[in-house]
């Protein structure tokens, strides 16, 4: 027995000139390919060739001729859910401990590498869909929290700040500043108190737990910044956040726990003269002609007032749903909804509990004066 196990990764088999009476045991494989290392996945690309994993490096396979095309040996036991396609794009993202590798699995080539830009670690990346750039944000030497832009088609790092947030007065003011931006983001998830929205191709919006930035895309300039709604009275502890695009043109919206505020676009100001609540957390905005239909669901941290359902002028904030504007009771967390006829079919959840009923969003209004209750979890 050889001292190196070979590995035979695969055999695509081409059953050539089959007829009615042929067996299977006359299929022949068109190619294969050895390994002299231990194969622990393999995967088909949107153009049809093949990335394999190795213990011993990254490979591209022809799918037609089986030749190996690439190979990348420093990108060793690669798992697979390290390894993902890039939404809109042919290429792939590799999320590797301390960098964001961004390669054509086509023909090998590295398109973006973080960590030849400095990064030490990798806190949030964005991909802009409309301008082809992905955003990276991660701490470099010195605990320096950073942002850089890459172009997806060149590989190029359009730019990097350390500045954007605001610009340091002192070496501990720039630490101060990125524990700042860097609270309550998660490694492991996108969009964890860091969300982006892309205006266009020139422009897009952050939000920090520092504030909010209009930012352009292919420079990096910031354009404005603007602060954090601050609601009066009692809020959840509950941190999470989002940024809502408008349907309406000239302003956006950014909700975080139980409240919502609405932003012009040009310059950053708050459009509402005051930050509109619900009960529940904001898990979903619904736009619906000129107004925002708020979709709730419950908060651990403050489930004691349970969620209701509310419309909200996109203009004025005011919320116009329920007893005294104060909005629909509902028995659990909006789950799901989908629009069928003009009509909202939405599905709730009370712990093991699932309740359906059909929403009327032109009178606010349920079809049903009790919700349909379903047992087990919808």
């Amino acid at each position: 027995m050889k001292s190196i196990r070979y590995i035979w990764l695969l055999s695509i088999l081409v059953l050539l000139g089959l007829k009615s009476g042929d067996t299977p045991s006359k299929a022949s494989p068109t190619w294969n390919v050895k390994f002299n290392h231990n194969i622990q996945w393999q995967q088909v690309t949107p153009l049809g060739n093949l990335v394999i994993s190795t213990t011993e490096g990254l490979h591209g396979i022809d799918g037609e001729t089986g030749k190996n095309v690439w190979t990348i040996d420093w990108l060793q036991n690669i798992t697979p859910e390290n390894y993902q396609p890039l939404p809109g794009t042919l290429f792939a993202e590799i999320t590797l401990p301390n960098a964001l590798v961004i390669i054509n699995p086509f023909d090998g080539s590295i398109v973006a590498n973080t960590k030849k830009s400095g990064f030490k670690n990798i806190l949030v990346k964005n991909l802009l869909y409309e301008s082809g750039v992905i955003l990276v944000y991660g701490l470099k030497e010195g605990l320096q929290g950073d942002m850089s832009a890459f172009d997806v088609k060149s590989g190029l790092e359009l730019w990097s700040s350390k500045e954007l947030f605001g610009k340091p007065k002192n070496a501990f003011g720039g630490l101060i500043s990125t524990l700042q931006v860097s609270a309550g983001l998660d490694e492991d998830a996108d969009n964890q108190g860091f969300e982006v929205i892309e205006i266009n191709q020139d422009n897009f919006i952050v939000a920090t737990p520092m504030g909010i930035f209009s930012i352009a895309t292919k420079s990096g300039d910031l354009k404005w910044s603007s602060t954090l709604p601050t609601p009066k009275g009692a809020v959840s502890t509950t941190t999470s956040s989002k940024l809502i695009k408008s349907t309406s043109e000239g302003q956006f919206y950014f909700a975080r726990s139980n409240y919502l505020m609405a932003y012009n676009i040009s310059d950053g100001q708050q459009v509402w003269p005051k930050v509109t609540k619900i009960s529940g957390l904001v898990r979903d905005v619904v736009q619906f002609q000129d107004g925002l239909i708020l979709m709730p669901e419950t908060d651990a941290n403050n489930n004691m007032f349970g969620t209701k359902l509310n419309f909200v002028d996109a203009k004025t904030g005011q919320k116009s749903w329920g007893k005294k504007n104060n909005g629909i009771k509902l028995p659990g967390s909006v789950v799901n909804h989908q629009w069928i006829e003009g009509k909202l079919v939405m599905s709730m959840q009370n712990n093991d509990k699932s309740f359906l009923n059909i929403l009327d969003p032109k009178t606010g209004t349920f079809k049903f004066s009790d919700h349909l209750k379903i047992k087990g979890v919808l």
